[in-house]
């Protein structure tokens, strides 16, 4: 058993794996295994790494979404904890040591949920970046930036630092998800399982920042639009959900509009807005099924979440996505 199981997740990511990789290679905590999982790139990721880096466990995978390929990397992972990476990233040379270091460190081993890190841009100087404290939400469940240091709710999915008996226990990433809001849900459910979640102030890690999403067409819109509606459904309580649901769709709806406005009528975005709750609806069952897990294993009530959610919707709180009313949907937090 290897102390860490770095698990990649890639698609079409080929012109940042060399860094990324050879920034692993460097690391002064050595006891580690690199797991490399494809989302079916037509770029030659694969071969790339199999060719220049032969250590590397690669998967290929048909593209499943970032969530589900997090989960068949764990599924090969024989690490004490995992690390889940996005491949344009890389990483200072002591990255895992001060990770560890941060973990051994925290008093109650046996509430600890996930850990994340200051993530800064490429070639850029850590100092010029604030400390990053996580996310809380607005009550439809998109991040809102978080101000108090100690009182984390929502932290990065990359990079992402969990035990791996944790992350089995709590069923991992929700595969119901495809892109976006996968964080929010599993620190969601962390938190009202029981556990807390932390930002690693120690070091930080290099990140480009939509290297394989792209820019944004129809499909990321949609993807964004719909990211915080399967974490809300599955893990408000019933009484919340019913309250909430009538002002989610006023607030969907609104940035729909918007959407179509700044984008000139191009329908093909309210298609792809539409096809995200059209498989939400036909895939009731196993995301009903997944709810019922996480509610009856939850040990913290919506009271207590309510002290990380902000009554205002992220885009008015978050002045630096005003710019266009769907912004706060695009930006990272």
């Amino acid at each position: 058993m290897k102390t860490i199981s770095i698990i990649i997740v890639n698609y079409n990511g080929q012109r940042f794996l060399e860094r990324l990789c050879k920034s692993i290679e460097l690391q002064t905590f050595r006891d580690f295994e690199i797991i490399f999982v494809d989302n079916g790139s037509k770029d030659n990721s694969l071969r790339f790494i199999r060719e220049k880096f032969p250590d590397v466990i690669t998967i290929q995978s048909e593209n499943k979404g970032y969530g589900t390929s997090c989960n068949i990397g764990f599924n090969s992972a024989k690490g004490e904890y995992l690390i889940f990476l996005n491949e344009d990233m890389y990483l200072p040379k002591n990255f895992f040591e001060k990770m560890l270091e941060f973990r051994r460190k925290l008093q109650n081993q046996n509430i600890i949920g996930a850990i994340s890190c200051k993530m800064v841009d490429f070639d850029a100087d850590p100092e010029d970046f604030n400390p990053t404290h996580g996310a809380k939400m607005d009550i439809f469940g998109f991040p809102i930036k978080n101000k108090r240091a100690n009182d984390i709710f929502i932290v990065s999915g990359s990079p992402l630092f969990i035990s791996r008996n944790l992350f089995n226990r709590v069923k991992g990433f929700n595969e119901n998800i495809f892109l976006y809001g996968e964080d929010v849900d599993l620190s969601w459910r962390l938190k009202i399982f029981g556990y807390n979640n932390y930002v690693c102030h120690t070091t930080h890690i290099f990140h480009f920042g939509g290297g394989a999403t792209g820019s944004f067409g129809p499909s990321k819109i949609a993807n964004n639009i719909f990211s915080s509606w399967i974490p809300i459904f599955t893990n408000y309580h019933w009484m919340t959900l019913i309250i909430i649901i009538p002002f989610y769709l006023i607030y969907i709806l609104t940035a729909i509009t918007a959407v179509l406005f700044f984008k000139k009528m191009d329908l093909s975005y309210a298609c792809e807005i539409y096809k995200k709750y059209k498989y939400f609806f036909g895939n009731m069952k196993k995301i009903w099924r997944f709810r019922k897990f996480v509610q009856n294993r939850r040990t913290r009530s919506d009271y207590f979440v309510l002290k990380y959610i902000s009554l205002l919707p992220a885009f008015v709180v978050n002045s630096s996505y005003r710019k266009l009313l769907p912004g706060y949907i695009i930006k990272n937090y």
